[in-house]
């Protein structure tokens, strides 16, 4: 059975996480295809924005304890499997979107934390299991997460293992917007086609100037900030969207 599922429709690529049995704990071969067909996404110019979900009641639950045991190191199974899926998310430059249909515990709540843009369904959790079995925020959900929300409120989300409702994500800042169950996954795919439908070559240079802050001086920022805008100022969708503006049209 493939771990991940790809479906590709109207410019969404809906990347599903699908080992429904485990609540979609993450192995190594769930990796490796997520790592492929993030690959294949970033190549593919009909793929405009990328839905990462959960096949059934959960988004994932995290590592799958059991291959985690077997592993003669976790820190070279982070650095091996792990990392390049996550760096893989950041470099694209396409806009992912969480939609998180269910739990999103430890590792899978890592990936949620990794993407652009989270949806969560009403009745989603979020739970950072971590610390809860002796480890520390891993795949980069402590950094994601102090981003966000700030260093204290981080800090205490780990140490005491916190388990979040959707509307407790969504007033700190974790989530973009809470849908409803019954409506989730039609509002997912409208949110994702508006944006498929939008300027690709400004959503990536968007997306490649956020990534940017982390090494730049604000002066820096400002200069690279003027430098993509002249990219996207010479695109014909600008192009066009001015000749629109101009002649009153929407």
């Amino acid at each position: 059975m493939d771990t991940v599922i790809v479906e590709k429709k109207e410019g969404v690529l809906r990347v599903v996480l699908n080992r429904p049995d485990r609540l979609n704990a993450i192995n190594s071969s769930m990796l490796n295809q997520l790592g492929k067909a993030l690959r294949d996404a970033g190549k593919d110019e009909g793929v405009k924005v990328i839905v990462l979900t959960g096949s059934g009641r959960a988004f994932s639950s995290g590592q799958d304890i059991e291959e985690a045991l077997s592993s003669s190191s976790i820190g070279e199974h982070l650095k091996k499997n792990y990392y390049p899926v996550l760096l893989q998310m950041r470099k694209i430059e396409k806009p992912i979107i969480a939609a998180i249909n269910g739990i999103a515990a430890g590792s899978g709540l890592s990936l949620a934390l990794a993407s652009d843009i989270s949806l969560m369904k009403e009745s989603a959790e979020l739970y950072y299991a971590y610390t809860a079995i002796g480890l520390i925020p891993d795949v980069g959900a402590l950094y994601f997460t102090i981003k966000r929300v700030g260093y204290q409120k981080a800090m205490e989300l780990s140490m005491t293992s916190a388990r979040l409702s959707s509307e407790e994500a969504l007033a700190l800042g974790l989530v973009n917007r809470v849908l409803p169950d019954e409506e989730f996954d039609d509002s997912v795919m409208e949110f994702a086609r508006r944006i498929s439908e939008g300027p690709s070559k400004a959503h990536a240079l968007t997306k490649r100037l956020a990534n940017a802050m982390e090494r730049l001086t604000f002066e820096e920022f400002l200069d690279y900030e003027a430098m993509l805008q002249e990219v996207a100022g010479s695109t014909d969708y600008f192009k066009k969207a001015v000749e629109r503006f101009l002649e009153g049209r929407k």
